[in-house]
């Protein structure tokens, strides 16, 4: 079901899958439902959304679709830059 925890793991490891067979419009469709999934979470694993922020960015600029990619790149630095954040402080 759409609402089992896991299932944001599995739609990442699909858009995984198809990234590597060169099928880049599945590739967004499973990294941008794991983005939906993982932000319906209270604290999302940050690396996890922002590994499946860079699939969704660089599957879209595989397709030339460069602005819709730099949305997805710029939340993908933001994810990486409160990873850096939270090392620093812990």
């Amino acid at each position: 079901p759409e609402d089992h925890p896991n299932i944001a793991t599995t739609y990442g490891r699909l858009a995984a899958v198809y990234f590597g067979m060169k099928n880049y419009d599945q590739t967004f469709n499973y990294a941008d439902k794991t983005v939906k999934q993982l932000r319906k979470k209270a604290n999302p694993d940050a690396q996890e959304l922002a590994a499946n922020l860079f699939l969704a960015g660089i599957s879209l600029q595989s397709q030339e679709k460069h602005a819709d990619a730099v949305v997805y790149f710029d939340e993908c630095a933001a994810a990486h830059l409160s990873i850096r954040i939270v090392d620093q402080i812990s």
